[in-house]
């Protein structure tokens, strides 16, 4: 029986962008052994058709595990079967399942500071998110009061990242820094997209928040 042969690798497309962003996917671990101590991430293409360069086509892991693949060692579904994990993970599912790239959120505070106490319901003010990428986004938040502030969200793993803030308005300047862990919480009759923000400065600031979007569906239909 004569061997198929390859076609020959060609070059990946905007290929350090993507690199980081299929770095960002994997939370700078190898999906397969996990090691954290990877000096250079490789690359692989999951169906070995070294010029398909889509998205759902490409997995980054350590050198070791993706030698693996390439002496077929390990069988390549494994590693399909790793990318649709990792696409069902929280950072994809929030924000990215719906049909548009704009959500409103409603706003808890869950920390007394400030004379602010912890709500057991919205505290008035919502929130509206804008997908730039799936690891960035603009945040605009209307408060009870009127008030309005923006921020940028920046994933550093798929369920953990870091707000940037400010506002501006009647003779005020505000601003801080926030940590933000993103959680989901899926049954039959709904999905809960939750961002947990904790303070990083405490330069006029209000302690823990969280807001939550709830998409209602029945998951036996999707």
């Amino acid at each position: 029986m004569t061997k198929l042969k390859k076609p020959n690798r060609t070059a990946i497309p905007q290929e350090s962008r993507r690199r980081a962003e299929l770095q960002k996917e994997i939370g700078s671990r190898c999906p397969f052994c996990s090691s954290e101590d990877v000096g250079h991430f490789e690359i692989h293409h999951i169906d070995e058709d070294r010029t398909n360069h889509e998205d759902p086509n490409l997995l980054l892991m350590c050198k070791p595990c993706h030698s693996k693949f390439t002496k077929h060692e390990w069988p390549l579904i494994e590693a399909r079967e790793k990318k649709d994990e990792l696409l069902k993970d929280i950072s994809y599912l929030l924000f990215q399942s719906d049909l548009e790239n704009n959500f409103d959120y409603t706003c808890f505070n869950m920390q007394p500071q400030n004379g602010r106490l912890p709500e057991n319901n919205g505290n008035g003010s919502t929130a509206n998110l804008y997908v730039i990428d799936r690891y960035h986004f603009i945040i605009t938040l209307k408060q009870i009061d009127g008030r309005i502030w923006k921020g940028e969200l920046i994933l550093e793993q798929k369920d953990y990242g870091r707000l940037l803030f400010r506002y501006e308005g009647n003779m005020e300047f505000e601003f801080g820094r926030r940590e933000c862990y993103l959680k989901q919480i899926v049954t039959p009759e709904y999905r809960d997209d939750i961002l947990f923000f904790k303070p990083l400065t405490d330069l006029k600031d209000y302690g823990n928040e969280f807001m939550r979007k709830r998409n209602s569906f029945n998951i036996a239909n999707i």
